[in-house]
């Protein structure tokens, strides 16, 4: 975490490039003040962020879920058609008597 002790050092020394300002200014952005352009704490006209995601389930996410089950039932299906083959004869253990 960054603290800045002395903003007001802290502006009158960091300099923003030319850049970022005509590139702010063409895309109709403040580039003074906080994050809504106003000063102090007032935020009113912020962006508000992300959306948050859907409570249920989505189209999109019941076809993925559907495929992931084939895929783990084709890998379980695989894992006992291998463990099913026979073993050469040199391998085979002894049953014990």
């Amino acid at each position: 975490m960054v603290f800045i002790e002395a903003p007001n050092v802290a502006q009158q020394t960091i300099k923003i490039p030319q850049l970022v300002l005509d590139q702010c200014a063409a895309d109709g952005l403040p580039f003074s003040g906080n994050a809504a352009g106003k000063n102090g704490t007032d935020l009113a006209g912020a962006p508000d962020g992300p959306n948050l995601p859907p409570t249920t389930f989505t189209a999109k996410g019941i076809v993925a879920l559907i495929f992931t089950i084939i895929a783990a039932l084709l890998g379980m299906a695989t894992v006992v058609w291998f463990a099913q083959e026979q073993l050469p004869p040199a391998v085979k253990a002894e049953p014990k008597m």
